[in-house]
């Protein structure tokens, strides 16, 4: 383009390199205008959100956050009948003196080893609000259902006391490094998730960092157990340390085996800690839980047979709330009336875990959306959340919507995480995402950026069209302040926090892969018009108006398709994603063509459930077996049944 408008200049007799010289003037003065602008713009929402408090931030997270675990309790059916409450006793082993105290009392029979639900759980915190509640259990013992209702309860039970007390929040510390500083990964997390401000390095600053520092946070830590065994005295330490250095009080869950292991190595207190057992299901439990289901008398007689038997497989699988929840559902339909003939064949606890996860997902996944709904109509009546089985977007054949859980799990087993994002599809090693990903969380283009950008575009505008008018034309002088107006939109919303407290929000997968394509197509576009402007200044200087706005057009077109040739070559995360989905999907079959909608509707189907912007299965089980499972079938795999 400038060798265009070099040669234009000189049929036309114009002094090129002044004419640059003078464009090039131009430019460097509307760059440093809206640099200038948009600082001065920062520093003011800089200090406004210095000046902000804290717990106006907090009541509108705990309105996020409640609404968020809320959503998640009833599509997994952790509520009304679909649930079966799980029952938690006090454990003195890992509690301090203090809550022992509390707990136990001065006598030596204790009054705590009474069981109770996890409904009063929320309630007996705030009786005795200790510093660190450990949540133990067995594996499927329901150690992430009890995180999630007691997050919850704390928040509904928030709005009817005066003293509202601090904002609990669920954090999977499982996906935390715990080489790394714990509380910046909260911030991070509290930022990425929840979309609060961060406008500066500084901690003090930052409100997520005050929202730390006063205490307004309840952390609830879910899958201590997740951490690797080698780097859990690092975890303990760091978890010791933010005990000591923040007024927050911490719940933390874990496996109880991984803990005992991790605290006998560790040999020190934590803090002032109440540590609670999640209990097994009772079989009168299970039964009641079992008939609850609407089938037919007798429709369960075979199953409560082989329940009764002390030590057989059915009676040792179904002891967690999750094999009971399966059992029920694998079974629900007439047409599956469990067989004592098949049911007698299980050698082992293993080999009926496998076959209720099996026919679990099968079932899930219907061959039609007529299918899912006449399902969902029926379950509909037992759980709120199982009514969106009916809001799925797409037919799924169970054969494949299992290969692609297979590919899903796989892909989390390779980068070592229990969740999956979009952005991290075409890598083969763990990262937290760029800050391109996660720019769109940031992106603010609200009515501020508006009105002054085209203030500032009006202004440079009549400036340009005055001051140039005699060698370019008043109109075209004009023409520069729309693509200056835009330009200072663009720039201030990519750069600048202009959200309040009330504005804070959540974002989904979807939400974030679409802000990342249209930010990364924003930024092509500004390129083009910068492009365009310096073209069309180059060229209307040399030749006149008319041929210098062909030369604007011409650059757009120019800029565009170079920095989009960039951004393929410079592997931007939403275009690896596009290439690798391709790949993946429609070469290899090992995704489906809309992953997203695929996403969406295993969430609601409650095979998968949704943290932030990434998915995880309901629970770890699931993803075992779909790593251990060559496919899966109606009938109970070989290795499930006795030879």
């Amino acid at each position: 383009m400038a060798v265009l408008s070099w040669w234009l200049g000189e049929r036309a007799g114009h002094d090129f390199v002044a004419d640059v010289a003078k464009a090039s003037s131009i430019m460097s003065g509307l760059g440093a205008a809206v640099s200038a602008v948009v600082n001065v713009l920062n520093y003011r929402r800089a200090a406004q959100n210095t000046t902000a408090e804290p717990q106006d931030y907090g009541d509108r997270l705990a309105e996020l956050v409640v609404k968020e675990v809320g959503s998640e309790i009833d599509l997994l059916g952790l509520a009304g009948s679909d649930y079966i409450e799980v029952d938690w006793t006090f454990n003195p082993r890992f509690s301090t003196a203090e809550t022992r105290q509390k707990f136990i009392g001065d006598g030596h029979v204790p009054k705590a080893t009474t069981p109770r639900g996890l409904s009063t759980l929320a309630d007996d915190w705030r009786k005795h609000r200790p510093q660190l509640t450990v949540i133990l259990g067995h594996k499927g013992a329901g150690k992430s259902t009890a995180a999630m209702l007691l997050t919850h309860q704390l928040l509904t039970g928030r709005t009817d006391r005066e003293d509202a007390g601090p904002v609990p929040v669920l954090f999977r510390i499982g996906e935390w490094n715990p080489g790394h500083d714990l509380q910046a990964w909260i911030e991070d997390e509290l930022v990425k998730h929840y979309d609060l401000p961060k406008t500066s390095g500084d901690r003090e600053s930052d409100i997520a960092g005050r929202l730390l520092a006063g205490g307004h946070l309840v952390l609830v830590l879910d899958g201590f157990d997740e951490i690797a065994a080698s780097r859990s005295q690092d975890a303990l330490r760091a978890l010791r340390q933010t005990l000591t250095t923040l007024p927050c009080p911490v719940v933390l869950t874990s496996r109880i085996e991984q803990f005992t292991e991790a605290m006998s190595a560790f040999g020190d207190r934590l803090g002032v800690t109440a540590t609670v057992t999640l209990r097994p299901i009772t079989q009168d439990k299970a039964e009641l839980f079992l008939k609850s289901g609407h089938q037919d008398e007798g429709h369960w007689d075979a199953v409560i047979g082989q329940l009764r038997k002390d030590g057989s497989p059915i009676a040792q699988a179904l002891t967690t709330p999750l094999m009971v929840f399966l059992c029920r559902e694998a079974y629900k339909s007439e047409d599956d009336r469990p067989e004592l003939d098949r049911l007698a064949q299980y050698k082992d606890r293993d080999a009926v875990e496998h076959d209720l996860i099996s026919r679990f997902i099968s079932s899930r996944y219907t061959r039609g959306t007529a299918a899912a709904k006449a399902q969902a109509t029926a379950s509909s009546r037992r759980s709120p959340g199982a009514s969106d089985m009916a809001a799925i977007s797409r037919k799924y054949d169970p054969a494949d919507a299992t290969r692609w859980l297979k590919f899903i799990a796989a892909h989390m087993d390779l980068l070592q995480t229990s969740q999956f994002e979009w952005w991290q599809l075409a890598e083969t090693n763990p990262r937290r995402a760029s800050e391109q990903v996660l720019l769109p969380v940031r992106l603010r283009l609200g009515r501020r950026g508006v009105v002054f950008g085209s203030v500032l575009g009006l202004m440079f505008g009549l400036m340009f069209g005055l001051t140039f008018g005699r060698e370019i034309g008043p109109v075209a002088g004009l023409m520069a302040g729309p693509v200056v107006g835009s330009l200072t939109v663009l720039v201030y919303g990519l750069t600048t926090d202009t959200h309040t407290q009330s504005q804070l929000q959540t974002f989904t997968a979807r939400q974030v892969l679409l802000g990342s394509r249209n930010t990364l197509i924003g930024l092509w576009l500004a390129t083009g018009l910068m492009s365009g402007l310096m073209s069309g200044l180059m060229a209307g200087l040399e030749v006149g108006p008319v041929l210098g706005l062909v030369a604007g057009l011409v650059g757009v077109l120019m800029g565009v398709l170079m920095a989009g040739l960039a951004g393929a070559l410079s592997r931007e995360d939403w275009v690896r994603y596009r290439l690798t989905h391709f790949r993946l999907s429609r070469r290899e079959s090992k995704l489906p063509r809309h992953l997203m909608d695929f996403l969406e509707d295993s969430h609601r189907l409650g095979v998968l459930r949704r943290v932030g912007a990434a998915y995880e299965f309901r629970h770890g089980a699931l993803q075992r077996f779909l790593l251990d499972a060559p496919s899966i079938s109606d009938e109970a795999p070989p290795s499930a049944l006795k030879a």
